[in-house]
């Protein structure tokens, strides 16, 4: 989690059973969303003592593995044996986090967080940058992310589709010995035994201008074709199949989309042509043709075709002659007049009336 403190609180010791506790209490915050903190004893009483050194008001954290849970009926992050908290450090989170924060007075951009709805509304009023013109950035360019508009091509690797995620920090796990664990460099070390799984999907995409990889984050795959790596796992009939590549993925081929692009350091100074998708909306979610025009247009159409079908059909009869029925050379002939005959109900039954056969005298 990384966001700037906020609201530090002074640190609250108290004793219970002749053992002294503590707690120290603050928030962090992005610019739009604020969680609050609670870190217990000797660790919450160092990360006080830190951040009483330097400036307080402006101090920006990172703090990895910590709890998740609710702390006086209220959403907390807190402390356990593994939590690292690592106070204005030199990485690029922190100063992608500055850099928005100098400029969220001015229009801001959106968050992963926000729904494609409102990105759609931003985009509106932000310049789109085509790919030759992102491959050309270079370190003066001062922002941490850029829009642009492709078409996704093909897949990068259809093997790897989705990973396994430590549940404790967020890091990529590894298989060993049939048992998942943290190996990451600045991971936990824990052993997972039941890891989630997320997507992790590289792109080819392009537009007039050229072609670029593009990774697409999970909750963005997800929200798109409104399935997570579990949903499709246990939709395979087959256990062998797990692994297989799922055929709704091909469905993002072939979309036109509008993506913010996390603009990393990589990409400016060494080239690098693989960029991290931010936020990833499909064109028929940000542009639709509703135009009550249209709809006219075609009325007004099909109006002037039956127009001209019953104008034609006119000419067509104006050079036929008569109908038969109003000729007046033409003969009739009488009608044979029928008369009624009476109902008998004797004439209902089955049976049959035999002939009468006369006999010759000898």
């Amino acid at each position: 989690m990384v966001g700037k403190v906020e609201n530090i609180q002074e640190l609250i010791i108290s004793s219970k059973d002749e053992v002294g506790k503590s707690r120290f209490k603050f928030e962090i915050s992005d610019g739009s969303n604020k969680v609050k903190v609670t870190l217990f004893d000797l660790f919450g009483q160092h990360v006080e003592k830190e951040l009483y050194k330097g400036d307080k008001e402006n101090s920006f954290i990172i703090i990895s593995c910590a709890r998740v849970g609710r702390y006086e009926g209220v959403p907390h992050l807190s402390n356990y044996p593994a939590t690292r908290v690592f106070i204005n450090p030199d990485h690029y989170s922190i100063t992608e986090l500055k850099l928005r924060w100098g400029n969220k007075k001015k229009p801001e951009m959106p968050s992963s967080v926000v729904t494609s709805t409102k990105i759609a509304t931003a985009v509106e009023s932000i310049k789109l940058l085509t790919v030759k013109e992102i491959k050309a950035l270079n370190a003066d360019f001062n922002k941490p992310s850029a829009y642009c508009q492709v078409i996704a091509k093909r897949f990068s690797d259809q093997k790897n589709w989705y990973f396994n995620k430590c549940t404790g920090c967020d890091l990529e796990l590894e298989n060993v010995g049939a048992k998942f664990v943290c190996t990451q460099k600045n991971g936990c070390g824990r052993t997972i035994p039941y890891p989630d799984k997320r997507f992790r999907l590289c792109i080819f995409c392009s537009d007039d201008t050229g072609s670029m990889a593009i990774v697409f984050p999970d909750d963005e795959i997800s929200r798109i074709i409104d399935k997570t790596v579990i949903d499709l796992q246990t939709d395979c009939a087959d256990e062998k199949d797990v692994d297989k590549f799922p055929e709704i993925l091909n469905t993002l081929l072939k979309q036109k989309y509008t993506i913010n692009l996390v603009i990393t350091k990589d990409n400016l100074t060494k080239g690098s042509t693989i960029y991290e998708a931010k936020d990833v909306v499909l064109q028929v979610e940000t542009v639709g043709n509703h135009d009550p025009n249209a709809i006219r247009t075609v009325d007004k159409n099909v109006a002037e075709m039956e127009e001209i079908s019953v104008d034609a059909e006119h000419e067509a009869r104006a050079t036929e002659t008569p109908d038969t029925g109003k000729s007046t050379n033409m003969k009739s002939r009488a009608r044979k007049e029928m008369e009624p005959v009476r109902f008998n109900a004797e004439n209902l039954s089955g049976e049959k009336k035999f002939k009468n056969i006369k006999l010759e005298k000898p």
